[in-house]
C-alpha cells in the first residue's frame, strides 16, 4: 500500500512537471531529471524514439486524441502498436513504463518531427521568387529539386 502510494505520488509529480513546462522545450537531461529515469529507461526512450521515426511518424502523423491511454485489451490502440513492435525492459510494469516513459517519448519525438517537416516546407516557400516579365507572372522554385513536384 506504502509502494502504491509512493507511485502516485511520483505520477503526479512528473505529470505536474509536465504541465509546468508545457510551453517550453527542454533539453534530454532536463527531461531525463523531471521524470526521473534510470539508465535503462533513457536507452528505452531512444529506442521509442527510433520507433516513431522510422514507423509511426511515417505511418500516422496525426495522433487521435486519446493516443495516451492505456488501453492494454484494444489491439488498434497505440499502447497495443507500441508493445508489439518493442521490447520493454525487464523487470518494467507495462504500464508504469507506459505512462513515464513511452508517452513522453512519443509526445517529444512527434512534436520534434512535425517543428522540423514545418520548417522544411517553411524553407521550400520562402525559397520561391515570382519574378513579372512582360506581363507574365513566372514562378521560380530555388530549392534545388529537394521534391519533385514543386519543379
Amino acid at each position: 500500500m506504502i509502494a502504491e502510494r509512493e507511485r502516485t505520488i511520483d505520477e503526479l509529480q512528473s505529470e505536474l512537471a509536465r504541465y509546468k513546462k508545457a510551453g517550453s522545450r527542454m533539453n534530454n537531461a532536463q527531461v531525463r531529471e523531471e521524470l526521473n529515469w534510470s539508465a535503462e529507461e533513457i536507452n528505452f526512450a531512444e529506442t521509442v524514439n527510433n520507433l516513431c521515426k522510422h514507423h509511426l511518424f511515417v505511418r500516422i502523423k496525426f495522433l487521435k486524441d486519446d493516443w495516451q491511454s492505456y488501453l492494454p485489451m484494444e489491439k488498434s490502440s497505440l499502447y497495443s502498436v507500441c508493445m508489439r513492435k518493442l521490447s520493454i525492459p525487464e523487470n518494467a510494469e507495462r504500464q508504469d513504463i507506459w505512462e513515464r516513459v513511452i508517452v513522453p517519448a512519443i509526445a517529444r519525438k512527434y512534436k520534434n518531427l512535425k517543428c522540423n517537416l514545418a520548417n522544411d516546407i517553411k524553407s521550400i516557400y520562402m525559397s520561391m521568387r515570382s519574378i513579372s516579365v512582360d506581363e507574365y507572372n513566372i514562378d521560380y522554385c530555388l530549392c534545388a529539386n529537394i521534391c519533385a513536384d514543386c519543379c
